[in-house]
C-alpha cells in the first residue's frame, strides 16, 4: 500500500492510526478483488483483513488499559473512534463472508475463512455489546435527569 491514506478518526493514538490505515488497505483491497473468482488470489484478501482486524483488537486493548491506569484522555472520542473502525471493518467483511460460502459451496477451501470469520464475529459481537452499553448509559442518564427534575 504506496498511497498516503487520510484518516477516518481524529485521535492521538498511534495504535487507532494504525489500525485505521490497515482496514483503509482492506477497504480498498475488498472493493479491487470485488469479482475475483480465484481462491488462491483471495486468500491474501482474508489474511490482510485478518491483519487489520488484529490491530483493531491491539488498539482497543491499549485504550482499555490506559483507562485502567487512569491515563487523561477523552474516552468518548476514543470510544467514537474504535465503533467506527469496528464498522468500517464490517462492511467489506460481510460481502468477503457471502464469497467464502461462495467457494466452499464450489468445493474449494479457503485456509484464511474460518479465521476470517472468527474475526467477523467477535466485530459483530463487539458491536452488539456496544450498542447494548450505549443503550444502558443512555437509561442511566434518562433516570439520573429525572430523579434530578
Amino acid at each position: 500500500m504506496s498511497a498516503i491514506l487520510e484518516p477516518r478518526i481524529d485521535v492521538p493514538s498511534i495504535e487507532l492510526q494504525i489500525a485505521d490505515r490497515k482496514i483503509r488497505g482492506y477497504e480498498q483491497t475488498a472493493q479491487s478483488r470485488r469479482d475475483q473468482n480465484d481462491g488462491k488470489e483471495f486468500e491474501p484478501l482474508l489474511e490482510q483483513g485478518i491483519h487489520a482486524f488484529q490491530w483493531l483488537e491491539k488498539a482497543e486493548a491499549v485504550l482499555m488499559e490506559a483507562i485502567a491506569l487512569g491515563v487523561d484522555l477523552d474516552i468518548a472520542k476514543f470510544e467514537t473512534a474504535i465503533e467506527a473502525l469496528y464498522r468500517a471493518w464490517l462492511t467489506p467483511g460481510e460481502l468477503v463472508q457471502e464469497r467464502i460460502k461462495r467457494f466452499g459451496a464450489n468445493g474449494i477451501e479457503i485456509p484464511s475463512g474460518r479465521e476470517f470469520e472468527s474475526c467477523l464475529d467477535r466485530a459483530a459481537d463487539w458491536i452488539e455489546r456496544n450498542e447494548n452499553y450505549k443503550l444502558a448509559k443512555a437509561t442511566r442518564e434518562e433516570r439520573v435527569a429525572q430523579d434530578l427534575d
